[in-house]
Order: C-alpha cells, then structure tokens, then sequence
C-alpha cells in the first residue's frame, strides 16, 4: 500500500491563513480591551468632571429653591444646556498599532571574497603546499611523489581561503 504524497503547497497554505486569523483575532481583542479601558477612563473623567460641575452650580446657582432640585429639574438642565455628551466609539474607529523596527543583533562582518585552493596535507593534516585551483593535477603529482619518496600518507584537499586585498 503506497502513501499519498503530501500537497505542501495547500498544507503551507492552510497554515498561513490559519495563522492570521489568530492575528486578527488578537488585535481585535487587543482593540476591545483598550476601547473599554478608553471609556472606562472617560467615564471616570465624566463622573470627576460632573461632580465638580454639580458643586459649582449649587454654589453659584443657590437661590433657595430646593424644591427645583429634589425634582429633578436640574438633570435635564445639564442635558439640554450643558456640555454635549461625548460620542462612544465603534468597532470602525478602531487604532491600527504601528510596528516598531526590529533592532539589528550586532554588527555586521564584511564579506569578503574567497577562493578555493588546492592543498597538499601529509597524514598529521600539516600544510605541505597550496596550488591554485586549475592546477589540481600538479597537487596530486606532488602529493604522489612525497609518498613514494617519504613512504608517509599524503593526499590533496580543496580548501576555501580569504582573498588577499588588492589596493
């Protein structure tokens, strides 16, 4: 029985979409939390703000008419003449959050150029000799030679190294 290959395409896909969906759920959780602490804060500005307004007008309004005020007279007096009440936002007032850059983690090295070498090792892997890269044939001769001549193990190995400067 074979196994079905696996679409990664739709598989990527489907993450994707499924990944911002947790993103816009998020904000807008994030945006109903600020909005209630945003009229929660209001409401509490208002409430200050109302307090001190209804001390000042007993003060500076008090003509002895105390029947005006049990009644309720004076409440509609700060509807109709007062400030306006403010307006509650909605869902389309919503505040788009602005994302910060990410800082850099240190300092980035210079790259340079490299170039790849051909080096002859002995067995201990000691640097005997170092031929450019079209010349592997003659690394391979040399590594040859000190083998039958020393009788020791040597053999070539391609090595990247930094390019000198030119200035």
């Amino acid at each position: 029985m074979a196994r079905k290959p696996l679409n990664r395409k739709a598989l990527r896909a489907e993450a994707e979409a499924a990944e911002k969906i947790k993103q816009r759920k998020k904000a807008e959780k994030e945006a109903e939390i600020e909005e209630e602490e945003d009229e929660e804060e209001d409401d509490d500005q208002d409430d200050q703000d109302d307090d001190a307004d209804d001390d000042l007008d007993d003060e500076a309004f008090d003509d002895g008419d105390d029947d005006q005020e049990e009644s309720g007279d004076t409440e509609s007096e700060d509807e109709e003449g007062g400030r306006p009440k403010k307006k509650k936002k909605g869902k389309a007032a919503k505040v788009a959050k602005v994302k910060k850059p990410k800082a850099k983690t240190g300092k980035s090295k210079k790259v340079s150029r490299m170039r790849a070498i051909w080096v002859v090792l002995s067995n201990n892997a000691t640097k005997v000799a170092s031929y450019d890269y079209p010349k592997e044939k003659e690394a391979r001769d040399h590594a040859e030679r000190l083998m039958t001549e020393k009788k020791q193990v040597h053999f070539v190995q391609l090595v990247k190294e930094e390019m000198p400067d030119q200035a």
